[in-house]
């Protein structure tokens, strides 16, 4: 019999419910299947319910939640640029699917047009790979990952590419496939954070604050700012009654921008490395958080969309709002596209 396919002990179901994942999913995990214990620590529950035989589909709701993989997407990307004029790289990664350069355990799905927007020449291709994590739990030491990417043209001899993933990590593969198969004449563009003073990068994000959506969206507030202290910048300016000490900061609040310790660490020197921000609908009544973030291992830069909300009744009270998965990868695609132009903005000013 195939390993892959094997059932799970006792052990490392009791494990995988117990330390590995949170006790509201395991709560909801036992009672959606008629277990209802009170009174008990998450460990007992787990020892509990991992005496019960489950379907493959169950096992793969516990292999999720151990690993903590979450619904909500990011978008990430990276442009391509070739020397070579007929350069095209939709028919040079569709021909790895038939080579022996996909890597080990990963495959590649045929490029297709993607016809999500009839305006735009855009093909989605979809890369399935195993995840590998060894630990003492046999049955989460394999998981079975995926993610779409979407190639479009951008320039003669440039390519855009926007990654759908769950993780970071999900974008380096497929970046880390183009740059592993092209010719030396093709360079891969990233937005790399450490490229960007420390300056540019506030300016970075007050930009996208105000462009990253389209003219029926308000700004109305940054919700969210991380920022951190430069690892190869003297920080003889810091305000030592304030900042002595604090290598990185994440804020929570509203009117962030105006508050006077983010002000201080603007004079100070320090880099912003994430904002999430919240705009309102010009026509409609949605409530958008968006968050964007550059990403240090491995050097990613993200969108995704933290919640959407909409105003219902008389007391326009705010309540989720689920929106279909073409809208969001077109609002996340359009602000990760704004984003890589700001960026671009910003590098070509180092070059005056």
């Amino acid at each position: 019999m195939d390993t892959k396919y094997k059932y799970p002990t006792r052990y490392e179901i009791e494990q995988a419910l117990g330390e590995l994942s949170t006790r509201k999913f395991l709560d909801h995990f036992a009672q959606t299947r008629g277990v209802f214990i009170t009174k008990v620590i998450q460990s007992e529950l787990a020892e509990v319910v991992s005496g019960f035989f489950f379907e493959h589909s169950d096992i793969e709701e516990i292999r999720k939640a151990a690993f903590r993989i979450h619904a909500k997407n990011t978008l990430a990307g990276f442009i391509v640029h070739s020397e070579e004029k007929d350069f095209d790289l939709v028919s040079h990664i569709d021909e790895l699917r038939h080579s022996n350069r996909m890597g080990r355990d990963t495959t590649l799905s045929p490029i297709v047009a993607d016809h999500q927007d009839d305006s735009r020449k855009i093909f989605k291709g979809t890369i399935n790979y195993v995840e590998r994590k060894p630990g003492r739990v046999e049955f989460l030491h394999e998981y079975q990952r995926a993610f779409d990417f979407f190639i479009e043209q951008s320039d003669e001899g440039s390519w855009q590419v926007l990654i759908d993933c769950n993780k970071s990590a999900d974008a380096r593969i497929l970046e880390e496939l183009v740059n592993r198969t092209t010719k030396k004449n093709t360079r891969l563009a990233i937005l790399d954070q450490d490229i960007l003073t420390s300056e540019q990068t506030i300016r970075f994000f007050d930009e996208l604050a105000t462009r990253g959506m389209s003219k029926d969206w308000n700004f109305n507030e940054v919700k969210q700012l991380v920022f951190r202290r430069p690892k190869d910048e003297e920080d003889e300016e810091v305000d030592k009654s304030a900042l002595t000490g604090i290598t990185q900061a994440i804020l929570e609040g509203n009117d962030l921008r105006d508050n006077p310790f983010v002000k201080q660490s603007e004079k100070s020197g320090y880099r912003f490395t994430a904002m999430t921000f919240e705009y309102e609908h010009k026509k409609r009544p949605f409530i958008i958080q968006i968050h964007s973030e550059f990403k240090g291992r491995p050097k990613v830069f993200e969108v995704s969309i933290v919640n959407i909300k909409s105003r219902e009744g008389i007391d326009e009270k705010l309540k989720p709002f689920e929106t279909s998965e073409n809208e969001e990868m077109q609002i996340r695609s359009g602000f990760w596209i704004i984003a890589k132009k700001i960026y671009d903005e910003l590098i070509a000013e180092n070059d005056l």
